[in-house]
């Protein structure tokens, strides 16, 4: 087992020796473990390619093109009589928390962050947590995963089946009901 390096680059994601899915990040340590915590998709190994942050597009859409992808090519559609690039219209969901808003009492509330398009949506939670909590804006305290796993799960059930053509408004008009 290899470590991941930080730094940005393209990565692929394999399953039983087959690319299954390509994508990007700017830390891809981080992107390949938020991967396995959202647990959409399915693969048991990756790969990675260190580029610099200037050559990201370039390189994804070139290696998308040519090796297809399944989990990329889902979200492609013809458009005009070419394919159109949306790697990036998959919904991720995630938890967050903003350092700047801590409160007098030196707790900060726990977000759920949708992101579609490029565009991220918050959603406040009833959990709260103190800077110990947390590293890197993300929660590191096991229990407190644990119990925000059934909201995240929730949400993520409401939008499974949203089609990669809609819009962000359409999607916050989805999840209105559960926030």
């Amino acid at each position: 087992m290899y470590a991941l390096q930080v730094g940005s680059g393209v990565y692929c994601l394999i399953k039983r020796g087959q690319i299954v899915y390509v994508g990007q990040a700017h830390n891809i340590a981080e992107r390949i473990i938020a991967h396995i915590r959202e647990g959409v998709k399915d693969f048991d190994r990756v790969t990675y390619q260190l580029i610099p942050p200037a050559a990201l597009n370039d390189v994804e859409s070139l290696l998308i093109k040519t090796i297809r992808p399944p989990l990329n090519m889902k979200c492609t559609e013809p458009h005009n009589g070419q394919e159109q690039r949306s790697s990036r219209s998959v919904i991720s969901i995630t938890h967050c928390v903003f350092h700047h808003q801590k409160k007098k009492d030196e707790t900060m509330n726990v977000k759920i962050r949708v992101t579609f398009h490029r565009r991220s949506v918050y959603y406040k939670t009833n959990f709260w947590v103190y800077e110990e909590d947390v590293q890197k804006g993300r929660i590191v305290n096991p229990k407190i995963l644990n119990d925000l796993r059934p909201i995240l799960d929730k949400y993520r059930n409401a939008i499974k089946y949203i089609a990669s053509d809609k819009s962000i408004e359409f999607v916050r008009n989805k999840l209105r009901n559960i926030a």
